[in-house]
């Protein structure tokens, strides 16, 4: 038997972990994303699993051809132009301008002209003017930046006609590992790592809503041409400014990095659960 407190207000335990974790990091999701070239380099990675991921998100729902799919942070158009090609119609709401520029470039690319696409944060996000009638489905992959995540989700029931969908991160993405070891080194700070899933199913829990749950896993790579662009990513990452911490740096990814063909490999393997529940 499932058993969650109901002395604990887990809103307060995901804002605050989410607060904590965006005062460690130098810029807001979506102002890391604004630069094209950011957001072309994350197509560039994470692409490839395009399929799986659409699979994966579209398991278990009773869908037509005829059905409206909402996607909430839809990045450069990972699940938005797939989804676009199997239904009727798909609203991308996205607030980075280069993830969503590249999204509206990738859709024109394969002709695609049934997606709406709307540059608004999920909570500036309208359900009267930005959608109208609800969708069919409403997908959140990946993109829980929101620190009130409450009332995200009753905003996300409201714009479903049928099912929700949230897909989240469980235990430590290797990418956090990484964060962990350097913020100590480059900084002496402790790295404060975005509230999980456990956090996330306990708020629904709490909201009683009591999710479908299926666990998965995924690995990508990002590849750099020479070692000198890969601690130049990372030194805007890590925020390093000086030739120390710069050292430092160079030094972790050396051994973290592999050499490949005279590339250079950042391995990214993560757990990641997908939550849904029906209206």
């Amino acid at each position: 038997m499932t058993y969650v407190s109901s002395t604990i207000k887990w809103k307060d335990v995901w804002a605050d972990q989410l607060q904590a974790h965006n005062r460690i990091i130098p810029m807001d999701c979506p102002s890391k994303w604004n630069s094209k070239a950011s957001a072309e380099k994350f197509w560039e990675i994470t692409r490839k699993n395009n399929e799986k991921r659409l699979n994966k998100t579209l398991e278990g729902f009773e869908l037509d051809s005829t059905a409206r799919v909402l996607d909430v942070g839809a990045g450069p158009g990972n699940l938005t132009i797939p989804c676009a090609k199997r239904f009727s119609h798909v609203t991308a709401v996205e607030p980075a301008r280069g993830m969503m520029d590249l999204l509206i470039e990738n859709a024109d690319k394969e002709k695609i002209k049934n997606i709406t696409p709307v540059q608004k944060k999920w909570e500036a996000f309208d359900l009267v003017t930005d959608l109208g009638e609800p969708c069919d489905l409403v997908i959140a992959s990946f993109s829980l930046g929101m620190s009130d995540m409450e009332a995200a989700v009753l905003k996300m029931a409201a714009a479903s006609s049928k099912y929700i969908c949230l897909l989240w991160f469980a235990g430590e993405p290797e990418w956090e590992k990484h964060s962990r070891i350097l913020w100590t080194k480059l900084h002496n700070l402790d790295y404060v790592p975005m509230p999980k899933v456990d956090v996330l199913f306990n708020l629904l829990y709490q909201m009683g809503i009591h999710p479908e749950m299926a666990v998965f896993h995924l690995s990508s790579e990002t590849v750099f041409s020479s070692f000198r662009d890969a601690v130049r990513h990372f030194s805007t990452l890590y925020r390093v400014n000086d030739p120390g911490r710069e050292k430092i740096l160079a030094d972790y990814l050396e051994q973290a990095l592999e050499p490949v063909a005279g590339k250079w490999v950042q391995k990214n393997n993560s757990t990641r659960v997908k939550l849904w529940w029906s209206k």
